[in-house]
């Protein structure tokens, strides 16, 4: 069974980082479901980005939009599939085939529902309650993935027992914490609106508000308080980062070699990110904080090394894939 091509390069340009995990995942089915789970996730959410960096948010043109988010939400909630769609075919298959629960379809839906009425965060806590849709949702669709375990004389797919939302949470907000932050330029100057993630009331702790976030991009130029505010982040960043770690130790044994690997190198990967912010002396505007091949396979034989895991078809496998 081959990829859905669209699949594959839509999971590879969004997100590369899962995407590399994602290719340690066996057998090769579960790799196929997180693509085309990605696709039908990211679909719903560039339609909002789209939209609200269009110039048009509050100008009374969301029916469509949320036309759309309802239709979404509804296909998931009452398992009516698009029956005229290959990829929703597709997808619906998948998700039969390795248990894949529609929960957090519903719940992505509802995150892209609070986008289209504000543009802004007003609190940390108004931000990470909307994150339980926008990444914890599909972080948990991942977690069932890697939780799932194979039995080759059924050739069937046994639902993880733990609880997926539980377990996805801490490793869901550490990565999109790193991704706000790394991203913070690059969504910023993504269209005619600025997509800000950093919400209003830890903006003001440190005085900062979108002009001086207009002014700090088109200079190029941190000011202090604005580094103070990326230092705090990281402090708040590493402390998600420690709980995924326990979150990870605590159903390790509950998880196979292949997801055991590729949550861990989830982790590993944002973990190298942060230690770049942090070395850099919080400046995030540089255009360096992607990590390089290099990086990526160091930070794998980090991670095979730490698990006890065979390094060597490991760096192979990714050697061939950062080609």
């Amino acid at each position: 069974m081959n990829p859905n091509k669209y699949n594959l390069n839509l999971a590879q340009k969004g997100t590369p980082h899962l995407f590399l995990a994602a290719n340690f995942l066996k057998p090769e089915l579960k790799f196929h479901a997180f693509l085309a789970a990605y696709a039908a996730m990211r679909i719903i959410d560039d339609l909002v980005d789209d939209w609200k960096t269009s110039g048009y948010f509050g100008s009374g043109q969301s029916d469509n939009v949320l036309r759309e988010i309802k239709k979404y939400s509804r296909m998931f909630g009452n398992k009516e599939f698009d029956g005229s769609s290959h990829q929703g075919k597709e997808l619906h298959e998948l998700m039969e085939k390795c248990k894949i629960p529609q929960w957090p379809f519903v719940e992505l839906a509802r995150s892209m529902e609070f986008d289209v009425y504000h543009n802004r965060f007003e609190s940390m806590d108004q931000f990470l309650n909307y994150a339980e849709g926008a990444a914890v949702a599909p972080g948990a669709v991942f977690m069932h993935l890697a939780g799932c375990r194979y039995i080759e004389k059924d050739n069937d797919l046994i639902a993880p027992s733990f609880d997926i939302k539980q377990a996805a949470r801490p490793l869901a907000l550490f990565s999109y914490l790193v991704h706000i932050i790394r991203d913070f330029k690059k969504d910023f100057t993504f269209g005619k609106e600025p997509l800000i993630y950093i919400d209003r009331e830890t903006a003001r702790k440190f005085n900062l508000g979108k002009n001086d976030y207009s002014e700090i991009i088109s200079s190029n130029i941190q000011n202090d308080n604005f580094t103070e505010m990326i230092e705090w982040y990281i402090e708040k960043i590493s402390e998600y980062r420690d709980e995924a770690e326990k979150k990870l130790n605590e159903i390790s044994n509950e998880l196979p070699d292949d997801g055991r690997f590729s949550l861990n190198f989830i982790l590993d990967l944002y973990f190298a990110i942060v230690k770049k912010i942090h070395s850099g002396k919080f400046q995030i505007l540089n255009d360096d904080l992607n990590l390089q091949p290099g990086e990526i396979i160091e930070t794998a034989r980090h991670t095979s090394e730490r698990l006890k895991i065979s390094t060597a078809p490991i760096l192979e496998k990714l050697t061939d894939l950062l080609k």
